[in-house]
């Protein structure tokens, strides 16, 4: 968290440089500077900066990103030399290093950048990947093993996918990236397993990410159910909320309570059913300073050996 309350989210492997942090009593912002070296952040600026505002930018080895006050993506590979900016909401100027005039991506939209520092033109991002289906990998040795089937957009060049063994990727693997959309999932047990996803389009853009998790599970009152991790590691005062999301638009709250991560910082619910849900962990910075962390899954729960 900076001091302006955005919020800088590495992924596993990202490289950063914190280039500017700076203060000027005549600007109601500080100016800040990121220079992303390696891999993908993703950053969320709550306030919108006016025009009389410090500059706010991310800026990789071919291109730079100037931020209004959004929610958005940048990436960069050190070894083609390409980057991509990915807008989730509000207003991104994105352009080559070495170009004058910028493009502005809006919600939704992305621009790639070549190692060349010559940016293409705007994109459409591509829909999130969605759960399609379960099935048997066509082997006999593996007969306990699952193949986890993903509805992709048909411009979908690539699949991004994280696996994590708890519900905020705190204890997560790196990137792998997937020409089919499927996936292999083996020895599972009644813990659930992550799975992030998202569809990468020809030039590099990612789009939007979905979470879902698998486990062969055990029956409790006839439905099958797993159980889900939180890691709540190196939070200060943790404040867990955790609902169940209806069909019909409804939810049930499962808990809203603070964590004391000093007897233990793993929290696992068990008996989770298959289903929708949403999460959200509240935590102390400082003694005056907040931050949180959100997400939601979907919960497949497969039946195990009870």
């Amino acid at each position: 968290m900076l001091e302006d309350a955005s919020t800088v989210n590495l992924l596993s492997a990202a490289v950063i440089q914190l280039k500017t942090l700076r203060v000027n009593v005549l600007e109601p912002s500080p100016e800040i500077q990121i220079e992303l070296l390696e891999g993908r952040i993703s950053v969320d600026v709550p306030r919108k900066r006016l025009d009389g505002d410090a500059p706010f930018r991310v800026k990789t080895p071919t291109s730079v990103a100037g931020v209004r006050g959004t929610q958005f993506r940048v990436g960069f590979d050190a070894v083609d030399r390409q980057s991509q900016v990915e807008v989730a909401s509000g207003v991104v100027g994105a352009k080559g290093q070495d170009e004058t005039v910028e493009q502005r991506a809006l919600g939704n939209q992305g621009v790639p950048v070549l190692s060349t520092g010559k940016s293409l033109p705007l994109e459409n991002l591509l829909r999130a990947p969605a759960f399609k289906k379960t099935g048997l990998v066509p082997s006999a040795l593996a007969v306990q093993d699952v193949l986890l089937e993903f509805d992709v957009d048909a411009k979908t060049h690539k699949i991004s996918l994280i696996k994590a063994q708890d519900a905020g990727f705190t204890l997560a693997q790196n990137e792998i990236k997937l020409l089919k959309p499927e996936v292999v999932v083996a020895d599972l047990g009644n813990k659930a397993v992550f799975y992030q996803v998202a569809a990468i389009s020809e030039s590099g853009l990612y789009g939007s990410t979905s979470e879902m998790s698998i486990c062969r599970g055990y029956i409790r009152g006839k439905t099958w159910r797993c159980n889900v991790q939180f890691d709540l590691s190196g939070l200060s005062k943790p404040v867990l909320y955790f609902e169940r999301l209806d069909a019909d638009g409804g939810s049930k709250v499962l808990l809203n309570a603070p964590v004391d991560v000093s007897v233990n910082d793993q929290a696992v619910f068990r008996g989770v059913p298959s289903g929708l849900y949403k999460w959200r962990i509240e935590y102390a910075v400082s003694e005056t300073l907040n931050s949180k962390i959100n997400g939601h899954f979907q919960l497949i729960a497969l039946p195990g050996n009870d």
